[in-house]
């Protein structure tokens, strides 16, 4: 009895250690699962964030290059706004002077 007793024991042990290794089998595959889901959603956070990091390069350098031209731009309209002005205003002066009989005097 004594012997039959003890391989009961041992048996119930054995079921329970084998449950036991196999719930942490388990638990070891899900992480292992984990891990590598997340390694590789690093991955693709990384890639989007290089690509979105280029982008955004990309659209500063455009934007530093419109506002260049942009300057210039505003520049050229400037001068051309000028120009007409002083251009009116020549025109004026001279109807202005015609009108009186004398040439305009420039400064």
């Amino acid at each position: 009895m004594k012997r039959i007793t003890e391989h009961r024991l041992v048996r119930d042990l054995m079921r329970r250690n084998r449950a036991e290794l196999a719930k942490i089998e388990g638990e070891i595959e899900i992480w292992k699962r984990t891990y590598s889901e997340s390694v590789k959603m690093l991955k693709q956070l990384s890639i989007q964030k290089n690509k979105l990091t280029a982008e955004l390069k990309d659209t500063l350098r455009l934007r530093s290059n419109r506002s260049r031209k942009h300057r210039l731009e505003i520049m050229k309209r400037t001068c051309v706004a000028h120009v007409v002005q002083n251009n009116s205003q020549e025109l004026s002066i001279r109807e202005t002077s015609s009108e009186n009989g004398r040439l305009p005097t420039y400064l």
